[in-house]
């Protein structure tokens, strides 16, 4: 029973069981309609205290989107709520405010929450808001003394940042303990996550061994991956079996990862490991493998080592299609890392017919000599399709960044990004102008220009940028700009505006560029309805989630309905994490013509396939989404889950950037 509770609450799927009062309810679209409007705390006091369990809960689930601090009281009064499902809400809710001073109802609460699934949801929540300080006390008053709850606090604390020392060994005494699977699971997420510098423990390692064994690949996956973190050759074993035994994509992406780690520890042997990996059926498998690849020490390698890994890596671009596609384009620029000269395979790449795996010859040119490439890079971020501007840009940023042009280059450079108001260029700009040595006379007009010619709805992103760039300033022009913007339509615009000015943020105005609140729409989410996306590698059906998103859910199938996504590609991959796509300039600053507000429950990203929303923070979602292809704990909270793949989890795992989405079907209208 204690397993089946801790996976349920990793998964959401108890809640999804108690139980849903139809989306039609007048109270359910009236709470939805306020959570949708960011109104005051006050505005849901009918609701918090309707005698509707499900009411109050539905409430609850609003709050925990609105994230005010201002509301913590009126969540925390339902801490003693009757109802555990509402109760196991309000922590979450509470959480989510990420206020500290939560944590004393919260520990009044681990006093007397006795029931199993709301008390594993309030360790969740003490993890969201504790702090290094406060653990410490929490831990001498003897209040963890729960093994479950105290898994639990760690595993929230690991996706807010590192773990302290102290952390790390209740972790390695939290794993030598009788838990539940889905409790160890947790704890090995929090060390791999959690520690972030080297850490020559050999308790931890010798602990953390006979997980790489686990049946379940998950706990495989996470236990190679903090043997990452010993500086010597600890774990190096362990990566070498299992990069020559293991069959799941994910632990032997972690494994290869651990093992190029151990640099100077490498040989011969290592690269002929490290073969069967490049043509390794899993797409992102081979991708991460020619990512890491350039990302490891050479320094520390031994000649014979690196002679046989450049081999290795030449080889596999030679198997390369005439037509390249990602895979292919990543070992050519793996390849060029490793000391072959680019040319050729820029002639390759400018000729594609895709646009967007055109713009990979940005990164190839990248490789030549700075005084020729620059000129030919600067010339591709004037190109017409933004998937070829964007990546000439971020090459030349990174030149720049590296000291490789002078200053006056870069000036007019950053002058006619400006000018253009195109979202990626003015973001590059705002970022590099941070620089003082890169301004230039009259650069608060032009600012105020192209803050005043980008989309609002789209170039949230951009704009904020600006506004950052503006504050450092620090001119009376400066201080104009920004309290012009103070007006802006866009809440998080404004707000970030009236914070430069070192203004109160204020109330949050109604967000113009929004759809408006589709109450009828409700309507015709009371049946399960799908969506089956037809991609150029295959179909995955997603099945859609009303009761947890449904603004963001009315707002997809208004997308669909109207033929937006068809044609766009897939334009992000991270290996064994996301595939990215819905943008439809393709380089992943594109929207829709508005914004969405994030909505949040207790539906986790526990398991590959769930569907999030692209953001560039709160309240900023638009029309990009991504699909994970494992667990990802450190997005719940923070990214909307409006949909989860129910078949085609395959097609989305061989998903990669350049991979078109053909047509949407909506299923069960």
């Amino acid at each position: 029973m204690k397993f089946l509770i801790s996976l349920c609450v990793l998964t959401g799927w108890w809640w999804a069981g108690q139980g849903q009062i139809p989306l039609t309810d007048y109270r359910i679209q009236s709470i939805i309609r306020h959570q949708d409007l960011r109104s005051p705390g006050h505005t849901f006091l009918p609701y918090l205290s309707d005698s509707d369990s499900l009411i109050r809960r539905r409430a609850l689930q609003a709050l925990a989107s609105v994230q005010n601090r201002g509301d913590l009281a009126l969540v925390t009064d339902l801490f003693q709520d009757p109802s555990a499902d509402v109760r196991g809400m309000a922590y979450l809710a509470a959480g989510q405010t990420g206020d500290s001073s939560a944590l004393i109802p919260m520990i009044e609460a681990l006093r007397n929450d006795s029931h199993p699934v709301s008390r594993a949801e309030l360790g969740l929540a003490i993890g969201q808001v504790i702090t290094q300080r406060l653990y410490l006390a929490l831990r001498d008053s003897a209040l963890l003394t729960d093994p479950a709850l105290h898994a639990r606090v760690l595993f929230r604390m690991a996706t807010r940042g590192p773990l302290a020392p102290v952390q790390i060994a209740d972790g390695n005494l939290l794993l030598r303990m009788s838990l539940s699977p889905s409790d160890h699971s947790m704890v090995l997420y929090a060390l791999s996550r959690g520690i972030r510098s080297p850490l020559p423990d050999a308790s931890l390692a010798a602990t953390l061994e006979p997980w790489t064994y686990d049946a379940d690949p998950l706990n495989r996956n996470r236990a190679i991956q903090v043997f990452r973190r010993f500086p010597d050759s600890t774990g190096l074993a362990a990566a070498r079996r299992l990069i020559t035994t293991e069959t799941d994509p994910g632990v032997l992406q972690a494994a290869a990862r651990v093992l190029l780690s151990k640099a100077a520890f490498l040989d011969i042997s290592d690269a002929e490991r490290l073969k069967r990996l490049t043509l390794f059926p899993t797409s992102w498998v081979q991708v991460s493998l020619a990512q890491t690849l350039r990302t490891t020490d050479s320094t520390k390698v031994t000649s014979d080592a690196w002679r046989r890994l450049r081999s290795v890596v030449y080889e596999r671009m030679a198997l390369s299609s005439p037509v390249p596609g990602y895979r292919d384009i990543e070992w050519m620029i793996t390849a060029c890392q490793f000391g072959h000269g680019p040319d050729s395979l820029i002639g390759r790449l400018s000729t594609l017919p895709n646009p967007f795996l055109r713009g990979f010859q940005a990164v190839l040119l990248g490789y030549l000599p700075v005084p020729g490439s620059t000129a030919r890079l600067t010339e591709l971020t004037r190109a017409s399709d933004p998937a070829i501007r964007t990546p000439a840009a971020q090459i030349l940023t990174d030149q720049i960044r590296k000291g490789q042009v002078d200053t006056l280059t870069i000036r007019a450079m950053l002058r006619s990004w400006l000018a253009t108001a195109d979202l990626s260029l003015v973001s590059f700009a705002s970022d590099l102008l941070t620089n003082p040595a890169f301004r230039y006379e009259g650069l608060e007009p032009d600012i105020g220009s192209c803050f005043d010619k980008t989309n609002s709805a789209d170039g949230v992103e951009a704009l904020l940028g600006l506004i950052s760039l503006t504050r450092q300033l620090g001119t009376p022009a400066a201080a104009d700009l920004l309290t012009r913007w103070t007006s802006h339509s866009s809440p998080v615009v404004a707000r970030a505006a009236r914070e430069a000015l070192n203004q109160k943020p204020g109330p949050r105005p109604l967000q113009q560029a929004m759809p408006a609140v589709d109450l009828a729409g409700l309507t015709g989410l009371q049946k399960p309805l799908f969506l089956d996306w037809k991609t150029s590698k295959g179909t995955i059906r997603m099945k859609l989630l009303p009761e947890e998103a449904p603004m963001t859910v009315l707002a997809m199938l208004r997308l669909v309905r109207t033929g937006f996504f068809n044609g766009i590609y897939f334009h992000r991959l991270v290996p064994d994490f996301v595939i990215q796509g819905g943008d439809p300039r393709g380089d992943g600053s594109g929207g829709p013509g508005f914004v969405l507000r994030s909505e949040f429950s207790q539906i986790r990203y526990s398991q590959a396939g769930k569907v999030g929303m692209a953001s560039a923070g709160k309240d900023t979602e638009g029309c990009q989404f991504f699909i994970i292809h494992s667990p990802t704990p450190h997005l719940d909270g923070r990214y909307t889950i409006w949909a989860e793949v129910v078949s085609g989890l395959s097609v989305a795992d061989e998903l990669e950037p350049g991979d078109r989405i053909e047509s949407v079907r909506v299923i069960g209208e």
